[in-house]
């Protein structure tokens, strides 16, 4: 699976390595032969999670280690994710983003995601706490 290949240190944010190993615990990672573990020569270089269900499908993470950022893999990923959650009866595909995070933000929009809400406090920051932005893309026409 390549996840061996992850340590807390592989990301930025070493809780992104125990939201892997959580959601892999508890079955919301989608294991389809590494589509949604980029595997480049044997390296782990990111992942996408997502949970499904009720016609929605929430996009948990998609995590690219720094040093493979900016080569596509994000749009990849997260791609792979909306085309699953689309094969499985899906709706419409939610994510947060910190409005910090401005290279997430303007990929989310470029692939059609929109702002619906925000989530206030949301994420853990180095001082305090910061908000989430509650994106939103339509994926099967029957969506309202």
């Amino acid at each position: 699976m390549g996840v061996l290949n992850v340590t807390p240190d592989s990301f930025s944010d070493g809780g992104r390595y125990r939201d892997l190993d959580a959601a892999i615990g508890h079955g919301l990672a989608i294991w389809a032969e590494g589509a949604d573990v980029v595997d480049v020569g044997g390296d782990m270089a990111g992942y996408g999670i997502m949970s499904v269900g009720a016609g929605e499908a929430h996009i948990l993470n998609v995590c690219i280690r720094d040093e493979y950022r900016g080569r596509g893999f994000a749009r990849r990923v997260l791609l792979y994710l909306l085309d699953r959650a689309r094969a499985s009866g899906m709706y419409e595909a939610f994510l947060e983003v910190r409005p910090s995070n401005t290279a997430a933000a303007r990929l989310y929009h470029s692939m059609g995601f929109e702002q619906v809400g925000v989530r206030r406090g949301y994420y853990q920051a180095t001082v305090g706490r910061e908000d989430a932005a509650v994106l939103r893309r339509v994926l099967l026409p029957e969506a309202k």
